[in-house]
């Protein structure tokens, strides 16, 4: 793939319960948790006593977490967010040290003019304010 210029940068989280007792991952010890695998939270923090299980969907890793089957969820600040409000699960964030990952679009590799199309269009939507505008639509910050 080649990718455009990123729109914003995604950071990668662990959520718990409002009203759990956790207050960092080292309190998730000897308990299970889902989501994002290989992500930041996975690669640079101490999970060994922490067990990580995958799932299908995120929207699944959330509604494990409602239901108290497993303790916290890693993902997207953005996407926990969402799911938080769609759910009405009341969620808090334990661990929030990813410097972030830059998303952009993927396009085949070798088209790049394609990939210029569509650095010329962010940037007008950067002028312009939309991109600030549909990002904040959905929580995320340019």
């Amino acid at each position: 793939f080649d990718f455009s210029r990123p729109a914003y940068q995604r950071i990668n989280v662990v959520f718990v319960r409002a009203e759990s007792p956790f207050r960092d991952l080292a309190d998730l010890a000897g308990l299970t948790i889902t989501g994002d695998r290989s992500s930041f939270v996975e690669q640079n923090s101490d999970l060994d006593r922490i067990r990580v299980t995958n799932t299908a969907t995120k929207e699944e890793s959330f509604r494990l977490l409602a239901t108290g089957k497993v303790a916290a969820v890693i993902a997207p600040l953005e996407v926990g967010n969402w799911f938080s409000r769609q759910l009405v699960l009341p969620m808090r964030v334990v661990f929030n040290r990813d410097p972030g990952t830059p998303v952009g679009f993927a396009v085949a590799k070798g088209n790049l003019a394609l990939v210029r199309q569509i650095d010329q269009a962010m940037l007008i939507l950067v002028k312009n304010g939309r991109l600030a505008s549909l990002l904040s639509r959905y929580g995320i910050s340019p």
